[in-house]
């Protein structure tokens, strides 16, 4: 789950080492407020540090040197009253509610129209309603992460008008895939659910794993896939429904990353520029009757991880070796020179991870000082809060 993945990757330091597993604010955990994130070693090292959207669950103002939007989950469906999930959603599973329980294209207007007392789309701004406007496809708002996307190009645009001698450090926290899961319509067309292929579902699939040992028939995985089961004819349709609103929020954040990509390929940095592109967790379709992340399965577990590095790692290479997110922040390290203790007292820990240099160079590199396996690890106890992960 994203909190304690997000604050174990930037401040380079495992859960089991912090005791940081569930949604406490990170900047409270007794070590992890004596170490430096990733962002305040660079600033120490003399970079401006600058960023937009999620990127830790907890934001601290203080870590940055400039931040522009803070995370936002929306669009969402507003009733006029409260977020709800999206109507068109097929009950029981709708009750799930306006996160997790929520799927379809911007295009489907939830209240035909009616716009009275704010109702249809609006941000994910906490505290007020601001509404989101939807005319049509080329007439509307931008979502949450198109609106980073933006920023993040015109900030790059700005860096390279500014000729500052100051390198930056910039970071774009993008929401999708996360629920609720809603796009734009082209993204849902790339997909027809007749076109797609699922996961083979077996009759009591998830007996030979035990998993129901741990968690209970109401955590929210196997309650996810049992009502997504009920909402529907079959759980086939249930499935293809979820996996093409999964499957378009995937590639409407791809092309939030281009634009960013972009940028820096039109600018005078691109040769100079290090771009890493990375998520916090996986999420589950159906596999063992499951339908939701936290859980130690490959879908869970294991995230993209591609690193551009300039006049170090060659285009198209890739590494089999498994490896790590807590690897980041040492392999930032090392390709940027930074220097300094990356602890802020001796209440702090030292960076678990090992640089990836030697598979950016090498990708079949047998030499690497690393671990030879990934750890991965869920808190399989209550969480601090019931906060969107």
């Amino acid at each position: 789950i994203c909190a304690p993945s997000r604050s174990s990757f930037l401040t380079g330091i495992y859960p089991h080492v912090s005791r940081n597993f569930g949604f406490a604010p990170w900047f409270e955990n007794p070590v992890l407020q004596n170490c430096k994130t990733l962002m305040e070693h660079f600033r120490d090292n003399g970079y401006f540090v600058t960023g937009s959207g999620k990127l830790m669950h907890h934001h601290l103002p203080a870590t940055w040197s400039e931040f522009k939007h803070k995370a936002d989950y929306g669009p969402f469906v507003y009733d006029g009253d409260q977020r709800v999930a999206h109507p068109s959603v097929p009950l029981p599973f709708r009750d799930i509610g306006p996160v997790d329980g929520s799927f379809a294209p911007l295009s489907d207007d939830p209240y035909d129209g009616d716009t009275g007392d704010n109702k249809g789309w609006i941000y994910g701004t906490w505290g007020k309603v601001e509404p989101m406007r939807y005319t049509s496809e080329t007439d509307r708002d931008p979502t949450p992460d198109e609106r980073n996307a933006q920023w993040a190009a015109d900030r790059i645009k700005a860096f390279a008008r500014e000729r500052s001698a100051k390198p930056f450090f910039l970071g774009v926290g993008f929401i999708r895939p996360h629920t609720p899961l809603h796009v734009p319509q082209r993204f849902f067309d790339m997909f027809p659910q007749d076109t797609l292929a699922l996961p083979v579902i077996k009759e009591n699939d998830a007996e030979d794993c035990h998993y129901l040992d741990v968690f209970n028939v109401e955590t929210k995985g196997p309650k996810y896939f049992r009502l997504l089961k009920e909402s529907y004819p079959n759980i086939e349709q249930g499935l293809k429904a979820f996996t093409q609103a999964y499957l378009a929020s995937i590639a409407a954040v791809d092309e939030c990353i281009g634009q960013v990509v972009e940028a820096v390929d039109n600018s005078p940095f691109k040769d100079n520029t290090i771009i890493v592109v990375t998520s916090d967790h996986g999420w589950n379709l159906g596999q063992k009757d499951y339908l939701f992340k936290n859980a130690l399965w490959e879908e869970s577990t294991r995230v993209p991880l591609v690193i551009r590095a300039p006049r170090v790692a060659a285009a198209g290479n890739v590494a089999e070796h498994p490896v790590s997110l807590i690897d980041l922040y040492p392999t930032l390290v090392d390709l940027c020179d930074l220097k300094g203790d990356t602890r802020k007292s001796a209440g702090g820990a030292t960076l678990d991870g090992h640089s990836l240099r030697p598979f950016l160079e090498e990708p079949t590199c047998e030499t690497w000082s690393g671990p030879e396996a990934a750890l991965s690890m869920i808190y399989a106890g209550g969480y601090s809060k019931d906060d969107p992960a």
